[in-house]
């Protein structure tokens, strides 16, 4: 809630820099975030079918497949890395240099390296291999649990169908 509230403190930029200033700082830093969080995402994608593979359950036992997997996770992660570095790309063109617009572009990288890091040091947590990672849900002992294997293999359209 505190870091939440502090947002807040934006609008007091108003008062001595402007209004537009303000919008812009924060318009850049929620544009860079969520950059960074559809990145987050193909990447968790990327290493969830990487740990189906590696503990040998197959993507056809999952009851939702979304067509052109893996590939549009790839190209998602790609893409938002481009669109993320071009976001500041104004301030890089002949005579449009701006400190503050350059941080206010970036701000949004270190904030995500700092806390993904943060993190990892207070919860002393590591990255988990594709073939120890724990696919399992609350009350089911392996990822089977929750599988239905009767539609195995009958492609996308008809798991989307009731049982």
């Amino acid at each position: 809630v505190g870091i939440t509230s502090s947002m807040t403190l934006l609008t007091y930029m108003t008062v001595s820099s402007g209004a537009n200033k303000a919008f812009l700082w924060f318009m850049n830093i929620t544009t860079f975030s969520s950059f960074l969080t559809w990145m987050t995402i193909a990447l968790s994608y990327i290493r969830f079918r990487a740990a189906i593979k590696a503990q040998g359950i197959g993507i056809k036992a999952l009851p939702y497949r979304t067509p052109f997997q893996p590939y549009a996770a790839y190209f998602s992660l790609v893409y938002f890395g481009f669109v993320a570095l071009g976001n500041g790309f104004a301030v890089f063109t002949d005579g449009n240099w701006s400190t503050s617009d350059f941080i206010a572009a970036y701000i949004g990288l270190p904030i995500y390296i700092f806390l993904f890091a943060f993190w990892k040091i207070f919860k002393r947590t590591k990255l988990v291999r594709a073939s120890s990672a724990d696919l399992s849900f609350p009350g089911q002992t392996t990822v089977h649990d929750g599988l239905n294997l009767e539609n195995v293999g009958t492609g996308y359209s008809e798991s989307l169908k009731p049982t």
